[in-house]
């Protein structure tokens, strides 16, 4: 899976967009990370994480959300996602003419 490069936007607000890939992740060290999906297709795309843990309130929460085509998404990723080395599995539903961020 390759990683996509996680912004510190505390210090910048300059980020880069990178295409999305069929396996990406998303680095969550501190449980506050987002990812910018910026949908240029005709379509809309489904961005999709499983949870690996359970919240506090003992439930495992999946992530599901559909961004339009042409629309641009910021998504939350909560700490519930990681996996063991603190980065958050990423899927598409497509990634024809999809970019991606990264930012905490």
């Amino acid at each position: 899976m390759a990683a996509l490069t996680l912004h510190d936007t505390s210090r910048s607000i300059e980020i880069t967009f990178s295409p999305a890939g069929a396996d990406q992740t998303v680095p969550n060290p501190r449980g506050k990370s987002k990812l910018i999906v910026d949908n240029q297709g005709m379509t809309e795309v489904t961005v999709t994480a499983t949870a690996v843990s359970t919240s506090i309130c003992g439930y495992k929460h999946d992530l599901s959300e559909t961004v339009g085509a042409g629309e641009v998404k910021c998504i939350l990723l909560d700490r519930t996602l990681n996996n063991t080395s603190a980065e958050v599995p990423i899927t598409y539903s497509s990634v024809e003419s999809v970019t991606v961020c990264a930012i905490e």
